[in-house]
């Protein structure tokens, strides 16, 4: 079975701060996290970048972008195996209207999760912790 993606919730969403990114941008994520399927979670993340990053986002990304305030993405995080993979991408502009959207739902890109990172912040947010 596989699974629908549906846009990215603007609103509904539970939002929770955890992190800062490496380049300092707040990072949260929506606490409604469903129960694991098959061992992985699907957690919807947003990045909230500050007016340091911003800059160097815009000028990467392009004239397109030039009112980009933040992106949420769905993140899959396989618990048992501590990896994680993206699965949509959407850009909002300030004012909360969507500037684009990419979905990978096809493809297939687990990788390791880091030690230290926001990323493993998040794991042990997500996972629910095994019985020892």
């Amino acid at each position: 079975m596989v699974p629908i993606l549906t846009p990215c919730p603007v609103t509904a969403a539970d939002w929770e701060y955890y992190s800062e990114d490496k380049n300092g941008d707040l990072l949260y994520y929506d606490k409604t996290i469903p129960v694991p399927e098959n061992g992985v979670v699907r957690v919807f993340q947003k990045k909230v970048y500050t007016s340091d990053s911003l800059f160097r986002v815009r000028e990467k990304l392009g004239k397109k972008y030039h009112n980009l305030s933040e992106v949420i993405s769905l993140i899959e995080i396989h618990c048992p195996t501590k990896r994680s993979q993206v699965k949509s991408i959407t850009h909002y502009n300030a004012d909360g209207s969507i500037l684009s959207e990419e979905t990978y739902e096809d493809r297939l890109d687990w990788r390791s999760i880091p030690a230290n990172s926001d990323q493993q912040i998040l794991y042990r947010l997500c996972c629910p912790r095994s019985k020892k």
